[in-house]
């Protein structure tokens, strides 16, 4: 039988390296897709796989030491890791003059507050903490995947998706292709929808 990733990662803090790599092989496999993503993007700025390799192989370290058990699966607390890392590579490829204390870093320490609701989610401006905050954000996503499939409604989904994994609002902003103040809108015609409130119910 096949271990899972908590498993894995169990085993590795029980000193086996073998369960380390077994665990790194499975998330290069799983995540390749995204590595070429984020290379196409980077590579008109200097970008190279060399560098986005090395950025996977720190990211994937700093996510197996940091990872809290049932709190979050590991793939998503890894993903968001390094999702975080890969964008500030590229935004860091695209604006080297711009500083980078403009954005998380996940060197610094992480509070961990397991009182943070969906609403606090939401309507945090500068979400400083890690996604183990929120641990029904695969619940909400269930939900907002029987939304009908239009443009808005994708846009939508997509923005609600990002703000609940601790990306900002400007952030958000440059990813779904609006300006902060209609990624705001919302984000508030979300929560005070219908829709909104089937999630709130849900969650209580």
């Amino acid at each position: 039988m096949i271990a899972c990733d908590e498993e894995l990662v169990l085993q590795y803090r029980k000193n086996s390296k073998e369960a380390y790599d077994f665990l790194l092989k499975r998330k290069l496999y799983q995540h390749r897709p995204l590595l070429y993503k984020y290379y196409y993007q980077c590579k008109c700025y200097g970008g190279t796989m060399a560098d986005i390799h090395s950025l996977f192989y720190e990211t994937f370290h700093k996510a197996v030491l940091r990872f809290i058990y049932n709190k979050i699966l590991f793939n998503t607390y890894f993903l968001k890791l390094l999702n975080r890392d890969l964008a500030g590579y590229f935004r860091y490829l695209k604006h080297p003059c711009r500083s980078p204390n403009t954005f998380l870093s996940f060197d610094q320490e992480i509070n961990y507050d397991l009182n943070l609701t969906f609403y606090d989610v939401l309507n945090c401006e500068e979400q400083k903490n890690d996604c183990r905050n929120f641990i029904n954000v695969q619940a909400v996503m269930e939900i907002l995947d029987e939304l009908p499939i239009n443009k808005k409604d994708f846009e939508t989904r997509n923005i609600i998706f990002l703000k609940s994994y601790g990306y900002t609002v400007p952030e958000i902003a440059v990813a779904i292709n609006l300006n902060a103040p209609a990624v705001r809108r919302r984000i508030k015609d979300f929560y005070t929808s219908e829709l909104g409130e089937r999630i709130r119910q849900h969650l209580l």
